[in-house]
């Protein structure tokens, strides 16, 4: 399998990482606009499978070009680029999943459905930490028991010392941070879709 990993920073060297465990794994595309970035992936992974190609994640042409030949890419760059790069992953014939963060974005990415079909490939939004791995577990939760009145889902990066500026452990892009704290959040009540402001 050929895996195309967008973004070198911190998450998508990781998701390398843990690729490189696997020994049906062919190849880990790492893809960021960045060359310093790039080379320190490189330094830091030293396997013959590590590829790395230069490009704009916000320019679906030249990423296209970028995951040509890749079976599946996971998008490890800020959630308002996951729509170009799910457009961009149809274009190239790679099934493609993401860390999320935005549910606007999401819906977007939902309305390739019929394009994703049509060539073939799967586009699986919003699989990160939270959303994303903490609601596959509330749900098998859920299913596993007989009566659920309701399920809070809470996911942070609250360090056992915090330090300043933010007191906040930052795993992932401060884009999704910041995103996740303003504006309104999709939350589900009384079996309705309802839009409530954050930290409310």
């Amino acid at each position: 399998m050929r895996i195309a990993v967008l973004g070198a920073g911190r998450q998508g060297h990781a998701c390398a990482a843990d690729l490189l465990r696997e020994a049906d794994v062919r190849e880990v595309r790492l893809i960021d606009s960045d060359p310093r970035r790039l080379e320190a992936a490189l330094a830091r992974l030293p396997d013959d499978r590590v590829t790395t190609a230069r490009t704009d994640a916000s320019r679906d042409g030249p990423l296209a070009e970028a995951l040509a030949g890749a079976t599946v890419a996971i998008s490890a760059v800020p959630y308002f680029l996951n729509l170009t790069v799910s457009e961009a992953a149809i274009r190239a014939g790679c099934s493609m999943t993401d860390m999320g963060g935005n549910t606007d974005v999401v819906q977007a990415q939902r309305k390739l459905d019929a394009r994703a079909r049509a060539a073939g490939v799967a586009i699986v939004p919003d699989m990160g930490l939270a959303p994303g791995l903490g609601n596959l577990l509330a749900a098998r939760a859920i299913a596993d028991l007989e009566d659920v009145d309701a399920v809070r889902i809470r996911c942070g990066g609250l360090p056992l010392f915090p330090a300043p500026p933010l007191d906040y452990a930052l795993f992932f892009s401060v884009h999704g941070l910041l995103n996740e704290y303003s504006g309104t959040s999709a939350c589900l009540r009384n079996g309705r879709v309802v839009r409530v402001r954050a930290l409310s």
